[in-house]
């Protein structure tokens, strides 16, 4: 139902526009209504006219009206819940719970980018989590506009991240010193590690393969090529969830080469670890090489704890995650012009060039000194 009639708060006042426009629908069971204000009748049919015919897309109008927040819920039920790993989801559930708290009355259409802007100010979290947040929001805003619920996405816009500094790594806590890299690795290459030193063994393999550590945990026995030197990357574990799921990107199934040196002390493990586990009464019959002495596979907490301890240890200052490692040589294998960066982007199992590029890119605090060396060098030169 629809109608048209003269604005009841313009009379008089000299203010306001001069028709007011109405329209009821059902959506779901349930009644609901919709007006708006315009200057002439014929905008008001217009706007009346436009909203019929969007009744065979949905009831658009009806979702424009709904609180963001509900229909960002049902866009990431609908598209993204069945769709994305655990560790993801929580990203996504993440952001629904920033935005009930700081925006949960603001509508689909009434949303802007002032209040998206104000949004991001008022997060007050790192860099990265509120970098989530937005590309969160504007996918959803962007299939809002796919779907014809509003004209166009209010977040296209610029937005500024504007972070607490506090709670954002830079990068020199992303990538460590390149000196450092080799004391923690020579040193985990030169102990004899045991069952009790699991989180120590899961550590060196990483700085021999730049593997993620939800990949090293998840290893296998026949994973290890020992001919060929290559590790074989097919699953992943999820220590939040206690799970085991397919590796973080399709291009993360893949075959890693590494160092004999490497190998020589995996097959070493490997025998002890069936030993340890064998007197203990564990079963392992998939033969995972970082099942513990409790039956368990190591926390991704635990192991950061280790790689913590280990650092202090050796008296390397910074604190860095298990995770700069990784970052580390990965760093060390795109600056080394013998590797291409295409080839590298394989190893590390990235899903394109593109984020190796954007991440890796000489970023370790010694190459930095040796190309800002180059710059100078040119300037002088020219």
């Amino acid at each position: 139902m629809a109608r048209i009639y003269h604005n009841p708060k313009a009379k008089g006042s000299g203010t306001g526009k001069a028709f007011k426009a109405e329209i009821s629908f059902t959506y779901q069971g349930i009644r609901k209504r919709k007006s708006k204000t315009f200057d002439t009748k014929r905008e008001a049919k217009k706007w009346i006219a436009d909203l019929e015919l969007n009744k065979s897309n949905g009831t658009n109008y009806f979702k424009a009206n709904m609180k963001f927040v509900d229909w960002y819920w049902l866009w990431f039920l609908t598209y993204k819940e069945k769709l994305v790993a655990p560790a993801t989801k929580a990203t996504y559930r993440a952001t629904y719970k920033h935005m009930k708290k700081l925006i949960p009355r603001v509508t689909v259409e009434g949303l802007n980018r002032p209040i998206i802007q104000g949004y991001v100010n008022a997060l007050n979290r790192s860099h990265e989590t509120i970098r989530k947040d937005l590309t969160h929001i504007r996918t959803a805003l962007r299939d809002a506009v796919a779907d014809g619920v509003i004209p166009r996405n209010p977040a296209d816009g610029e937005v500024k991240i504007v972070a607490d500094e506090s709670l954002t790594k830079s990068d020199q806590r992303k990538f460590m010193p390149e000196a450092d890299y080799r004391q923690i690795r020579d040193w985990l290459l030169s102990r004899s590690l045991t069952i009790q030193h699991t989180n120590w063994f899961l550590l060196m393999v990483i700085s021999q393969s730049a593997l993620r550590v939800g990949e090293a945990i998840a290893l296998r026995e026949d994973d290890f090529d020992f001919e060929r030197n290559t590790i074989r990357v097919d699953e992943s574990y999820d220590s939040i969830r206690q799970q085991l799921r397919s590796p973080k990107t399709k291009n993360a199934n893949r075959v890693v080469p590494v160092p004999e040196v490497l190998m020589k002390r995996v097959r070493i493990w490997i025998l002890e670890h069936r030993s340890a586990l064998y007197r203990k009464g564990i079963d392992n019959p998939n033969g995972y090489i970082m099942f513990n002495g409790h039956a368990k596979f190591p926390k991704a907490s635990s192991i950061n704890k280790s790689y913590h301890h280990l650092q202090k240890k050796l008296g390397i200052v910074g604190g860095y995650s298990t995770h700069t490692l990784r970052h580390t040589l990965a760093s060390l294998l795109i600056t080394d012009n013998a590797v291409s960066v295409a080839y590298v982007s394989k190893y590390l199992g990235h899903s394109s060039e593109l984020i190796t590029r954007k991440y890796y890119l000489g970023l370790i605090p010694e190459q930095i000194a040796v190309e800002q060396a180059k710059v100078v060098k040119v300037i002088m030169n020219a």
